[in-house]
């Protein structure tokens, strides 16, 4: 096979085929992917700090204040915490106030809870 001499003689060609278009740096892809990731976990972290916030940590004696005056509307009791609601509305947002408490060893809470109407979940 014979060998073809092609030569420009030092001249760039007027047209460049299948030349990369140039793109700013918003449109690339890297870029895109990069600012989606930024704001998911941006949202990600909002949502978290939100939700923290949502459950007012109480001690527990101010619980059993609470379940006296029967203010307490439902509980979730676990051997690790006690999360609920009470019938008294949170200031800021004047949604029913949300909580949550550790407990200490008490056999007498669910009898306590019953008696007072409370809808508890162990």
């Amino acid at each position: 096979m014979k060998k073809s001499q092609f030569s420009l003689n030092g001249k760039k060609p007027d047209i460049e085929v299948n030349k990369p278009a140039d793109q700013k740096f918003w449109q690339r892809p890297d870029f895109n992917l990069t600012a989606y990731l930024l704001l998911m976990l941006a949202s990600f972290y909002f949502w978290q700090s939100y939700a923290e916030t949502s459950n007012t940590e109480i001690p527990y004696s101010e619980f059993l204040q609470h379940v006296d005056k029967k203010e307490v509307k439902e509980a979730i009791v676990t051997e690790k915490y006690i999360a609920g609601t009470l019938t008294v509305d949170d200031e800021k947002t004047h949604k029913p106030r949300r909580f949550i408490t550790i407990p200490l060893m008490n056999n007498d809470l669910a009898q306590m809870l019953e008696k007072q109407g409370v809808k508890y979940t162990v």
